[in-house]
């Protein structure tokens, strides 16, 4: 597994398993659930193995990712003064912007969103909202059309 999409794919389902079997201890504790040790000790096992198979594969990733000079893009909703960035796509609105974005930000790829200037109905320019476009540096471009195809 050396394409960078797919070890992207295998660290988010790894950081899911992570949160899954952390809550899950975390839940038997507050139950004080002191009858199934067994499992408790089998999700310590696997806590510590899951943090060490991400950080093996955030190293992985790392060495593939393309190390130009990337756009620095704003961690605010909207990409202001950015310069060097290329769209991704374009949704119709804030929650779906944002979400796609925090997808990308969870995958390690700096993104932003921002108002198109394209005419999205003939409601234009009467009320909120309108089409937004989330930008990315273009070296992660592939792999960020990738991630959003398949959601």
């Amino acid at each position: 597994m050396d394409d960078l999409a797919d070890l992207i794919k295998a660290r988010s389902m790894l950081m899911i398993l992570l949160a899954a079997c952390q809550q899950t201890v975390l839940a038997l504790d507050a139950a004080a659930n002191v009858l199934d040790t067994d499992l408790t000790r089998d999700l310590a096992a696997m806590i510590t193995r899951t943090e060490d198979e991400l950080a093996a594969l955030t190293g992985k990733i790392e060495a593939l990712r393309p190390t130009p000079e990337r756009a620095t893009l704003v961690a605010s909703r909207y990409a202001r003064g950015v310069e060097d960035v290329v769209r991704v796509t374009t949704v119709p609105g804030e929650p779906e912007a944002e979400s796609l974005c925090q997808l990308l930000r969870q995958n390690g790829i700096k993104c932003a969103f921002r108002p198109t200037a394209e005419q999205d109905s003939a409601f234009e320019n009467f009320g909120p909202g309108g089409m937004l476009e989330i930008v990315v540096a273009p070296a992660d471009l592939d792999v960020a059309r990738q991630l959003l195809n398949e959601e």
